[in-house]
């Protein structure tokens, strides 16, 4: 894996990818999602952040929440239209809407990576484990998603 300060958004988005695929990642991310109001391409990004032993201070996190917020007044009620619509549609429209949602994510986890790199981030070869992710589940009250997320 790349070092966090070279992190590049196709490299981030390829974390995203494999990550996800992780047994139990898929649903973890969208119970965070959905019943919690969390952002995935957030929980990633701190996934990532913690197994690099970087660590956030809570001004960090709250810097990339804030980051979000354009982005996610555009995503959000798009990808409610998009459900709305799936059943509507024929496979090649709804996939049309899937890969424009798909491009807003990305475009999320570039608006991610800007912030993060204004960052100096603290890492550490020791024992002692970063709680990026945690901290940010606590915040949402999202604690039972934790090890889900991380795909154990």
């Amino acid at each position: 894996m790349p070092g966090i300060m070279q992190l590049t958004a196709e490299q981030f988005w390829q974390f995203g990818v494999e990550h996800y695929q992780r047994q139990g990642v898929k649903y973890a991310c969208l119970s965070l999602q959905n019943h919690y109001q969390g952002n995935i391409n957030l929980a990633l990004l701190l996934i990532y952040l913690d197994l690099h032993k970087a660590f956030l201070s809570e001004a960090h996190i709250q810097s990339l929440i804030a980051a979000l917020e354009p982005s996610q007044s555009l995503l959000l009620p798009y990808r409610e239209m998009r459900k709305e619509l799936k059943l509507q549609l024929k496979k090649a429209g709804y996939q049309q809407l899937l890969g424009f949602e798909l491009k807003l994510e990305q475009q999320q986890q570039a608006d991610l990576l800007r912030v993060l790199a204004t960052f100096h981030l603290v890492c550490n070869d020791g024992d002692a484990a970063p709680n990026n992710l945690s901290y940010y589940c606590l915040q949402l009250g999202a604690q039972p998603l934790i090890q889900g997320l991380y795909g154990e």
